[in-house]
């Protein structure tokens, strides 16, 4: 039998969308402070802004001034948790196997 080669901590899966997160993160922190934003679109009336008005995203989404930044952040907080279950779903299912 060959034994499985563990694979690297930094090149998982769930690793490298936490970096990208966090690097994310950093530069909207950059923009903000510095004020270079992008002129985006405001999302009023939309299902964008629907989601931006309801009471549970302003008051536990409200990192950034800036909207769109907002529910970015919170898309991609989202998906990299579904990452990282779907990573530990992997992983106790491939010891369970074997």
């Amino acid at each position: 039998m060959r034994k499985q080669q563990k694979t690297p901590f930094y090149n998982r899966a769930w690793f490298v969308s936490i970096a990208v997160f966090c690097i994310v993160q950093l530069l909207f922190f950059a923009m903000e402070k510095t004020g270079w934003i992008p002129n985006l679109r405001d999302f009023d009336g939309k299902l964008l802004g629907k989601v931006t008005e309801l009471h549970f995203f302003k008051e536990w989404f409200q990192f950034y001034e800036t909207q769109w930044f907002n529910l970015f952040t919170l898309f991609l907080a989202f998906f990299v948790v579904l990452q990282f279950v779907g990573s530990a779903v992997k992983g106790i299912s491939l010891k369970l196997k074997g």
